[in-house]
């Protein structure tokens, strides 16, 4: 009930004149959240890209003395 009533308060908002700003507001708070995941996503990839590159070279570095001992 106290979803329905805040969404009920939200569209009220967001429809009445005083409510352009309010949804201006929400328009730009969803940008930047959007371009905050977008940037946080990418970073983390990145991270994530590094770390396997690292392991993979760590890992073939490794083999490569086992073999050499044979």
């Amino acid at each position: 009930m106290c979803i329905a009533h805040n969404l009920k308060k939200i569209h009220k908002h967001s429809v009445c004149k005083e409510g352009g700003e309010f949804s201006a507001m929400m328009r730009r708070n969803y940008e930047q959240s959007l371009a905050f995941l977008t940037s946080f996503k990418e970073r983390v990839a990145e991270k994530i890209k590094n770390i396997l590159f690292k392991s993979i070279i760590s890992i073939s570095s490794s083999l490569e003395g086992e073999l050499a001992a044979i």
